[in-house]
């Protein structure tokens, strides 16, 4: 299996195919994304966002995904790790995390440009059994790497980016060309973070399922223990495992999880902050005013106010 991350040795050639595939990336998310913004193409789970300004923060909580940069530069933090991406890097997030980030290199002249799509669970799963690898624990691997992106994955991003020119051959080379990027992160050098959470078996199933319950039990506390009987697992293997996967705790990961839901309910459902505060199980208003500051750089008015 390929190293974790990191830099990749490779040719001449494929120095210049990566930059021949960069320079076609970065026309075609220019010509697409005219101004700052995320956009979503006409193939599922595939998205293009563009960032004209340096110094902007934002905060996320991302689904399991792999984001090239096609442009610009970034400073991102997951758990305690900050990680610096810049062009032609690809970021790989194998579950569902919260993120905080910084744009460094960002001009309405040069933008900062991504291309990013979502991990397709059962497509990852397929793959692997088609590859033949058994399944393995590994208790070890992060839940997040960057390395620098191979000449047939930019590549592939090439053709995705033809084929939404022809959106009658969406819906079959689309798939096509989805199906092309996940055996390539398979075959690349980030492929152990997949395996570790796809193609584990019983343990890649049970961190989803503690992430499926703690989703789905927001508007309460939810302890250590119960979270553990929930999934069949040890308290100190569930918490190791989040503790590498993600650098957070579980309770650490849930406290978060409930904070950004409340900022999606103030932003997106324009929610009220109490209302907000107790539907993700918050019984001090100023307990979580504190929460969120802290997270989230300002309180939930002052984030409200900004997003307006």
């Amino acid at each position: 299996m390929p190293p974790r991350g990191g830099k990749v040795d490779m040719s001449n050639e494929d120095r210049e195919r990566i930059a021949r595939a960069g320079e076609n990336l970065k026309r075609a998310l220019l010509a697409r994304m005219p101004e700052d913004g995320i956009r979503p193409t006409a193939i599922p789970g595939v998205f293009m966002a563009r960032r004209d300004h340096a110094g902007i923060s934002e905060h996320r909580f991302d689904q399991p995904l792999a984001s090239l940069l096609v442009q610009g530069s970034k400073r991102t933090l997951y758990g305690a790790e900050e990680h610096t991406l810049t062009e032609n890097q690809l970021l790989l997030v194998g579950m569902d995390m919260p993120s905080s980030s910084q744009i460094i290199e960002a001009s309405p002249e040069k933008p900062l440009l991504t291309l990013f799509f979502h991990i397709n669970r059962q497509m990852i799963g397929d793959l692997i059994l088609q590859l033949g690898w058994k399944e393995r624990h590994s208790p070890h691997t992060p839940g997040i790497s960057i390395a620098d992106a191979g000449p047939d994955l930019m590549e592939t991003l090439v053709r995705v980016t033809h084929i939404l020119d022809a959106p009658e051959q969406v819906p079959v080379r689309g798939e096509l060309a989805m199906r092309d990027l996940h055996y390539l992160l398979l075959a690349g050098p980030q492929a152990d973070v997949l395996h570790a959470i796809y193609g584990s078996g019983r343990y890649g199933r049970q961190l989803f399922a503690a992430i499926g319950y703690l989703r789905e039990h927001l508007d309460a506390p939810v302890s250590l223990a119960e979270l553990a009987r929930a999934v069949y697992m040890s308290e100190s293997t569930l918490y190791r495992s989040f503790k590498t996967l993600t650098g957070l705790s579980p309770l650490q990961y849930y406290k978060q999880l409930r904070l950004h839901e409340a900022r999606r309910l103030i932003l997106e459902e324009h929610e009220q902050a109490r209302l907000a505060a107790a539907r993700v199980g918050y019984g001090s208003a100023q307990q979580f005013n504190r929460d969120y500051k802290r997270l989230f750089g300002q309180p939930p008015l002052k984030s409200r106010k900004y997003r307006e």
